[in-house]
């Protein structure tokens, strides 16, 4: 059989949020279809991860939260699926699954114990649930779907459960395998992003955000003539449209950049959406359901500011005292009790002088990670001093010749001028990025000064160009 041009289409869970919305991606796909040999890849319906993580983390009120799951589940097949054969097995599925989860989050209820293990099994249930009722929809439309979860796939990763890493010298041949057969079959694979499995078989998930990573590692492995990732935005935004609300689409972006870009939390991409990517032949292209707009990401950089992504929510954590300089250690022991407790540090920076260490962390991690470390340096005598200063907010220009002194100086100036402190100045990878961390009270303004004197000029004349 001669396979038409393969293109995967990730939907995150931004566009599925109603039974109406489940119709218009079956609808893309339908078109979609048409012209190209088509694998989805779908994330958990909007809402459905985080209303997860309540239950696990507080099930007192379990039985009405799972009822409620269930309920809005079987409402999208009820108002999407005619077919009473395909309804039937969908809803045998959903049902089968929410009592397996109850019996799960009954378990943790009683015995008050959250692994992580546990917990990405339990966050697995909302890309199954959704999986499934767009494969229902797609087939009451006449389509072959099949659904298929990332380890049936042929996703295999390491046991990091939480943020886990995929073992491509067992995951190219098992997805190469498994998918090709079924695309070669004609059928449309309707895949679960965000989770995967050991070789083991026991359930992973790949972080936040998990699903558009899913997309483009099988879009990279299969060679896909394109990946489109369908969400709630038309493209990638010269900034967020709820900070700037005359906010445009960047019509092009190159891959160093998208990869800059997701690194610094631009659209909640997962940090590692692009890195399959960077050395292959696909088109990628980000667009909303309705396709209004579109950002097309390609390999050649094209000079200018592109975008400006801002996160909230950090802490600063400095460390202070002579005894460190010249004192080798210190530092691993700061790094290694973060790692210890699972800490992730978002930036470290350290002078010369080698008398302070500034750490980026979030604000929910700063007490317990600030007490751990202060047992520790008494534990080892280190006469060192911490304190906190906390409402940090980090701001990331991303652009090619971004780190250039005409482009330096323009930021600093507009953060400053915002009423900004810049507690530190950092390069990104490549020349692509710079990133300031600033207080948090002044930093919406910081964002929208930059955005319109720096940003959206040059995409503006972007845009001139492309016409």
């Amino acid at each position: 059989m001669v396979l038409k041009p393969l293109v995967v289409a990730k939907f995150g869970g931004s566009v599925l949020n109603s039974p109406e919305a489940y119709v218009r991606v079956a609808e893309v796909i339908e078109r979609l279809n048409k012209e190209y040999t088509v694998a989805v890849v779908v994330s958990a319906m909007k809402g459905v991860t985080d209303k997860l993580i309540r239950i696990l983390e507080n099930p007192q009120d379990l039985e009405k939260e799972l009822s409620a799951l269930t309920t809005s589940h079987v409402r999208v097949l009820e108002k999407t699926v005619d077919d009473m054969n395909i309804f039937g097995e969908a809803f045998a599925y959903i049902t089968r699954l929410s009592d397996e989860l109850a019996r799960i989050l009954w378990a943790v209820r009683y015995l008050r114990l959250i692994t992580p293990k546990l917990r990405d099994y339990v966050l697995s249930f909302g890309e199954r649930f959704s999986a499934k009722l767009l494969e229902a929809v797609l087939r009451a439309r006449g389509l072959d779907a099949v659904m298929l979860t990332g380890w049936e796939a042929g996703i295999v990763t390491d046991d990091r459960f939480g943020e886990a890493n995929p073992v491509m010298e067992e995951t190219v041949p098992r997805v190469r395998s498994r998918l090709g057969k079924v695309l070669e079959d004609g059928k449309i694979p309707v895949i679960t992003g965000f989770i995967a499995a050991t070789k083991n078989g026991e359930i992973t998930t790949l972080g936040r955000g998990g699903s558009d990573f899913t997309a483009s590692l099988l879009a990279s492995i299969l060679g896909a003539h394109a990946i489109i990732f369908y969400t709630d935005v038309p493209g990638v935004m010269s900034t967020d449209p709820r900070i700037a609300g005359n906010a445009v689409t960047v019509p092009r972006l190159c891959i160093e950049e998208a990869f800059e870009f997701a690194r610094a939390g631009g659209k909640k991409f997962h940090p590692r959406t692009f890195e399959p990517l960077r050395e292959a032949a696909t088109q990628t292209i980000i667009t909303n359901i309705n396709e209004e707009n579109r950002t097309l990401v390609e390999k050649q950089c094209r000079p200018g500011a592109k975008t400006v992504a801002l996160l909230q929510g950090y802490a600063m954590v400095n460390i202070e005292g002579g005894y460190m300089a010249g004192r080798v250690g210190t530092a691993a022991l700061v790094t290694g009790t973060a790692a210890r407790l699972g800490v992730n540090l978002a930036a470290f920076s350290q002078p010369v002088t080698e008398t302070r260490i500034s750490l980026l962390v979030k604000l929910e991690d700063v007490d317990s990670f600030t007490s751990e470390l202060e047992r520790v340096f008494d534990r080892e005598g280190l006469p060192l001093r911490l304190s906190v200063e906390r409402g940090i907010a980090a701001i990331t220009v991303i652009g090619d010749g971004i780190l250039s002194a005409h482009y330096m100086r323009r930021i600093l100036e507009e953060a400053m001028k915002a009423g900004c402190n810049v507690y530190s100045v950092s390069p990104g990878a490549k020349d692509k990025s710079l990133c300031l961390l600033v207080d948090e009270p002044c930093s919406i303004e910081a964002v929208k000064r930059i955005h319109d004197n720096i940003v959206l000029p040059d995409v503006e004349r972007l845009m001139k160009e492309q016409a």
